[in-house]
């Protein structure tokens, strides 16, 4: 058992245990027969997981369900504890902002609570002072939460999500689609919508093509004004400010002008889109730092994991009807 348990990177063998009976397999040639060990897999999913260790969920707030959390990370909260539970392991909040614990700190109190590894919540900024002990933990990040280094991370697949966009954009016989972010939107993606954006642009004429609007003032005079200048007939908006703003000033939606959004955070707007499963995101990254615990990984990773997840399109009532099916 000790083997078994020392070659699948299981925490329940100590770290020297696991390297030692590595090497061992290492230099003996040994090498899993992969059918059994897909047969293992499959019987050990049909059985309760024994308890296997604790992951620490870190994001802002004093809990998951805390204002300054948002629904979004709640939900990622409880779907990394389904599959934490699925796989044997108990999910544990820590608040990444706690104004009396420092980032050395707070690893220590996690190394002493037998914590294995750490997920970050979506959208924290995790500021120098504040960084655990990274070679403690295995890591995985959720969205766009810096922490100075590349970790591996789950997130949306906004990329995609434009260029679906787009697409249905010109089957819905939209001309002239633009794209309209914050400036912190575009930081913050990497340019990520932008570049999808511009992909698919250039394959369109010229006479369609609109400037992307990367404002700098996110705000209702900038924005009516570069709708005004360049007369999109449907705008990829980082926000739903605009619904708002052009039906203050008198502009139809989607009678005169289209409004979607890549990521729809509130259904009850209406603003069509794709909506991505916080639940599904949360459990991505529970996958990836068990993944590091069973091969006996930690820290900061020399080639970072990505994982994408697709949105499931949401129709609203900012758009176009789609055309008849023939």
């Amino acid at each position: 058992m000790t083997v078994s348990l020392a070659l699948r990177g299981h925490p329940h063998a100590s770290p020297a245990t696991r390297d030692r009976l590595r090497r061992l397999a290492t230099a003996m040639g040994y090498r899993p027969n992969p059918l059994i060990t897909a047969s293992m897999a499959h019987l050990r999913a049909g059985r309760h997981a024994a308890y296997a260790g604790m992951i620490a969920f870190g994001g802002l707030g004093a809990s998951p369900t805390g204002a300054t959390t948002g629904r979004q990370i709640h939900r990622t909260y409880v779907g990394a504890q389904r599959r934490a539970e699925a796989l044997g392991y108990r999910i544990e909040w820590f608040a990444l902002d706690d104004p009396l614990l420092d980032g050395a700190r707070q690893s220590q109190i996690l190394r002493a609570r037998g914590i294995l590894g750490a997920i970050l919540a979506a959208n924290c900024g995790v500021p120098a002072p504040r960084h655990l002990d990274w070679d403690s933990f295995a890591l995985a990040a959720i969205g766009r939460t810096d922490v100075g280094h590349e970790v591996h991370r789950t997130t949306g697949d906004y990329y995609g999500a434009v260029r679906r966009i787009c697409l249905l954009g010109r089957t819905r016989s939209y001309r002239r689609i633009g794209l309209a972010i914050p400036e912190e939107h575009d930081l913050a993606h990497q340019g990520l919508h932008r570049s999808a954006f511009l992909g698919c642009q250039a394959e369109w004429p010229r006479r369609d093509r609109v400037p992307v609007l990367v404002a700098k003032q996110w705000a209702r005079a900038p924005f009516l004004q570069w709708v005004r200048q360049h007369r999109p007939d449907l705008v990829i908006c980082g926000s739903d400010d605009p619904l708002r703003w052009l039906r203050s000033a008198g502009i139809r939606v989607p009678g005169d002008i289209g409004l979607i959004r890549p990521h729809v955070t509130d259904r009850s707007l209406g603003i069509g889109g794709f909506l991505f499963d916080e639940i599904e995101i949360g459990a991505a990254a529970v996958d990836l730092v068990v993944e590091q615990l069973h091969h006996n990984e930690r820290g900061l990773p020399g080639v970072m994991k990505r994982v994408l997840l697709p949105g499931h399109w949401f129709e609203g009532r900012t758009l176009r009807a789609p055309p008849p099916t023939p």
